[in-house]
């Protein structure tokens, strides 16, 4: 039997242009950069990760006269993924559309929003399994920070360099991002052995401030969400404006590269199904006759997930 594609969604390359300048100015959402895009060909599968086990372990290189030289194995372990269609669709009626012209294109407003609260939901997911203290516990895994990192006197620097050295311990690879929020970033903007480091820098775009901040600590890259949601349920007329990731944690991890090798260490990855979602979010529309409207419609084929803890050090600082 034929399939009618009647319903189906028709890629949309005109709203993607239309909205690649919004898709730019989503940069305050870092869950795909934190846990990587990596591409995978099928839905669900497996692959074998390199074990830390693997990486760290002895071996006696000793070699008797006349004998055999020592072998040793790759350990790995099998990982699981399991990809998960998400999206969202909004209708816009065609008299929405002659009744807005003069303001705005409906269509691109719908289709704003549909893009941004799939992205952020992604992110929310993110950054929940990223700052988890219950999957994060003990003293190689987690911290509670002696003074709160709010108080100008704390010691961030030293936080931060007891992180790295247990990941190192943990893994035998050198962590190389920070992962927190912005409102955690102004706390260390505000430390007092932060701003000694740098005095008499001159006035400098967050960028290199970024930049600054990775060299004083020794890492690669800082990693700054910016993302807030309402927690007032729907249809609440409140609003409560809640920071995606939390203000009460920080993260020290190894974070590989978008689409590194799949074998390379992480403490996480976001796994894309390409053959169904070939980016991370896809824009489509297919027109609903019956109710004379244009559906448009952003979706997306991924499985985010926690790889290995042990290649990230969660501190509580406050």
């Amino acid at each position: 039997m034929a399939i009618d594609q009647a319903d189906y969604g028709t890629p949309r390359a005109d709203l993607g242009e239309a909205l690649m300048e919004y898709i730019n100015s989503l940069s305050n959402f870092i869950g795909t950069q934190v846990l990587p895009l990596t591409e995978v060909p099928v839905e669900s599968g497996n692959y074998s990760a390199i074990t830390r086990e693997s990486l760290t372990e002895r071996a006696d290189t000793k070699r008797a006269a006349k004998g055999a030289y020592n072998r040793i194995d790759l350990k790995t372990k099998d990982v699981s993924y399991s990809c998960e269609e998400r999206g969202l669709e909004a209708q816009v009626d065609q008299k929405d559309k002659a009744r807005y012209k003069n303001d705005f294109d409906a269509e691109v407003a719908q289709a704003r929003k549909t893009l941004f609260t799939t992205l952020r939901e992604q992110e929310i997911d993110i950054a929940g399994l990223v700052f988890d203290a219950a999957v994060w516990t003990g003293a190689d895994l987690y911290l509670d920070v002696t003074t709160v990192w709010s108080d100008a006197a704390a010691t961030i620097i030293a936080n931060i360099e007891t992180a790295k050295n247990t990941v190192f311990a943990n893994t035998g690879m050198e962590a190389n991002a920070l992962i927190l929020n912005n409102t955690v970033l102004s706390m260390l903007l505000t430390n007092t052995q932060i701003l000694t480091r740098v005095q008499g820098a001159q006035v400098a775009t967050m960028q290199v401030m970024l930049d600054n901040l990775a060299l004083i600590f020794g890492l690669e890259k800082i990693f700054v969400g910016k993302g807030v949601y309402n927690s007032k349920p729907e249809g609440a007329t409140a609003f409560s404006g809640t920071p995606i990731w939390s203000s009460s944690y920080a993260m020290v991890a190894f974070v590989p590269a978008v689409n590194s090798p799949i074998a390379l260490p992480a403490v996480g990855r976001t796994f894309l199904w390409t053959e169904d979602s070939p980016t991370n979010i896809v824009a489509e529309s297919y027109e609903e006759k019956q109710t004379r409207s244009t559906v448009v419609r952003h979706r997306q084929n991924t499985d985010e997930k926690i790889i290995d803890e042990y290649f990230g050090f969660l501190l509580k600082i406050d």
